[in-house]
């Protein structure tokens, strides 16, 4: 939001008045508005935590899979997973793109 000068400075007025009129309102939202940021935090650290560990579990679980033939081009591939059909982004888009 784009304010002019005046409009600026009246509205700085303004909220300087009503901090100076409610200063346990002021000091109650700044309580607030860090607990919000502190939970923010933990959640965040949480969560990036919880991704770690996970992200470590699956690099040490090593899934055998069988060499597969691409249902488009018929190359032999080594598939990551057990149901994959295709060997390449670029088959898949071609067989989504045909059927």
């Amino acid at each position: 939001m784009k304010l002019s000068e005046k409009a600026r400075k009246l509205k700085n007025e303004y909220q300087n008045k009503w901090k100076k009129k409610n200063p346990d309102k002021v000091r109650k939202y700044i309580a607030d508005y860090w607990e919000r940021q502190a939970e923010k935090l933990e959640n965040s650290s949480l969560d990036q935590a919880i991704k770690s560990s996970a992200t470590d579990s699956t690099q040490q679980i090593s899934v055998a899979t069988d060499n597969k033939r691409c249902i488009v081009c018929g190359n032999e591939f080594q598939s990551k997973r057990a149901d994959a059909r295709f060997c390449s982004s670029t088959c898949r888009s071609r067989y989504n793109r045909n059927h």
